[in-house]
């Protein structure tokens, strides 16, 4: 028996069972340990799929951290490698089997590596570095008008640009590390993620009154993934920079985006990928605006799954990577101003 995944490959339901009992766990913990071994199959199908084993070894170096910073033994995590091999040797297909066991060796070889150290991303050569702190603070807090106030009071000092690049960026990716320490809950996230987008919506008076410049983007999350500040934040600087921009959020079904893209005919069009199991869909997306539509326009990709696994860039075949809502705007306008 297998399901569908959002992204578009065979789950196989009947190898995680296989796994589960493999790992001699008690009936309870394989309840548990069900759906994470089919969310390190996730991982391990797309790295397979792109031919790309560092997206499985990241996968379970950011595992064992999790894990580690909970005070849980990673040893069902070697339980779980284990009984992949036993699995994964018994294919009949030798190109297969070849490519599974370099991402579980890439993997193993992470886990005896000395553990990474994750350094808070709001750094001290940040500008602001003490308002992102104290922004961030006042978040965790719940107190969001003050941060709203806080954010106010540095549009009277400074441009909205540094507000989006040197207090919301970083302070996102920071919230991430936060929880991943275990230093804040997954409410606490979704609190402040929720609180910097609705302060993100009282700064549009300023974004949008740019004078136009004539060129046009397409911003959006792919099908099933869930993150969307980031490609909002794009979105917003390319509307400060004059575009006309077509923002379209997150899980957007590749049927109507395509639709969308026909229809607005964009310069450029961005993609925001977040989980890196949803790669292979951004390719075959983009496959299909090359194949489909009846003008020319240039593909950039970011977020953290192109962060994290840059050469991945190229072979989705996106004209170019930004890492940031900045790089995306310089990408763009060289593109469309290639004298």
């Amino acid at each position: 028996m297998t399901t569908n995944t959002p992204n578009g490959y065979e789950e196989d339901t009947m190898l995680a069972e296989r796994i589960c009992q493999y790992m001699q766990l008690s009936d309870q913990s394989q309840r548990v340990a069900f759906s994470d071994v089919q969310f390190h199959l996730r991982y391990l199908h797309e790295a397979v799929k792109l031919d790309c084993p560092d997206i499985f070894a990241t996968y379970m170096e950011w595992a064992i951290s999790l894990l580690k910073a909970r005070q849980m033994p990673i040893s069902e995590l070697d339980s779980f490698l284990n009984a992949l091999s036993v699995e994964i040797s018994q294919k009949q297909d030798v190109v297969h089997i070849l490519s599974y066991q370099k991402c579980i060796q890439e993997a193993r070889h992470r886990m005896n590596a000395p553990s990474i150290q994750f350094d808070s991303f709001i750094k001290n050569d940040n500008p602001f570095h003490h308002a992102a702190h104290q922004y961030l603070n006042m978040l965790l807090q719940g107190k969001r008008q003050e941060a709203s106030l806080l954010i106010d009071d540095l549009l009277r000092m400074t441009h909205v640009k540094n507000i989006y690049e040197y207090i919301f960026q970083p302070v996102q990716y920071e919230m991430g590390r936060l929880w991943q320490t275990h230093e804040i809950t997954v409410a606490h996230e979704h609190y402040c993620t929720a609180a910097t987008q609705l302060i993100m919506s009282g700064l549009y008076k300023q974004i949008f009154t740019t004078p136009r410049i004539g060129k046009t983007l397409v911003a959006s999350a792919v099908a099933g993934e869930l993150h969307e500040l980031g490609i909002r934040m794009v979105s917003d600087f390319f509307e400060l920079e004059g575009w006309d921009t077509y923002y379209l959020g997150a899980n957007m079904p590749e049927v109507q985006l395509v639709q969308t893209i026909e229809e607005r005919r964009p310069d450029v069009v961005a993609f925001s990928v977040t989980m890196p199991y949803h790669v292979s869909a951004v390719m075959q997306l983009i496959k299909h605006i090359r194949k489909t539509c009846s003008f020319s326009l240039h593909i950039i990709v970011g977020g953290y799954a192109f962060k994290t696994h840059p050469g991945l860039c190229k072979q989705v075949g996106a004209d170019g990577f930004a890492e940031s809502a900045d790089e995306a705007v310089k990408q763009a306008t060289k593109m469309t101003n290639p004298s």
